[in-house]
């Protein structure tokens, strides 16, 4: 899609395609390289990346995402979506941005905007200017913690345990280095939910363990859903 020799910094990237593959959108995979290196920054499924799991297409928009649900290629073919992010994307020694096709189908056809700025020399890139990275990860299925309950359909407040030490959280991010967080996207499909006595997943509490602290973590929220903003 890309391949940009220099220094300079992508702005916006717009992208849709036509692809008949069932859950196509988790079957093309955005692979994204700054500098020359060998080893993607980016390897994400081409829907999770634009902000919507589980290879489905929805209409939102955000700050940095967005994604405008399109027509239905057919009463068997998958809805069709264009995707836009804006999240800067700084290289100084050139960029290549890359998607892989690991469907059954192929692809019928990709249009797509990558808009940057192009600088004279890598010496406008500053030293300590970090690099755009995003990475996908899936537990499918989650690990079940069973906790014995003697209130018939509890509340969120009721629930018996708490967590104190973060040890059965499931680890969105383990990054080393130095950088800064910007945000995540988390899809979850509760599949076992008639056989659960509570099925909301919007109390689990986030936890950001910084520079390698143990319990308790500088950042502590007070649930799934208030991280989320609802």
């Amino acid at each position: 899609m890309a391949d940009i020799k220099g220094a300079g910094c992508i702005k916006h990237i717009w992208m849709t395609t036509r692809c008949y593959a069932p859950q196509y959108l988790r079957k093309l995979v955005l692979e994204m390289y700054w500098d020359g290196e060998e080893n993607p920054s980016v390897g994400v499924p081409f829907g999770d990346f634009f902000g919507t799991g589980h290879a489905t297409c929805k209409h939102y928009v955000s700050l940095p995402l967005s994604m405008v649900m399109g027509e239905k290629r057919g009463p068997k073919k998958p809805f069709a979506a264009s995707m836009n992010c804006y999240f800067p994307m700084p290289f100084a020694d050139g960029a290549k941005i890359q998607l892989i096709n690991e469907s059954e189908e192929k692809v019928e056809n990709l249009f797509y905007y990558v808009d940057y700025e192009a600088y004279s020399s890598k010496e406008q890139i500053p030293d300590d200017l970090g690099r755009f990275h995003a990475t996908w990860n899936r537990e499918n299925p989650c690990e079940k913690v069973v906790y014995n309950n003697d209130i018939e359909n509890p509340a969120p407040w009721d629930l018996p345990v708490k967590n104190t030490t973060g040890d059965e959280n499931y680890v969105i991010l383990d990054a080393e280095g130095k950088g800064y967080y910007v945000g995540c996207v988390l899809n979850i499909d509760n599949f076992d939910a008639s056989n659960q006595e509570y099925t909301r997943p919007g109390e689990g509490d986030d936890m950001f363990f910084i520079d390698g602290e143990e319990w308790p973590p500088s950042l502590h929220g007070t649930g799934t859903a208030d991280y989320f903003n609802a």
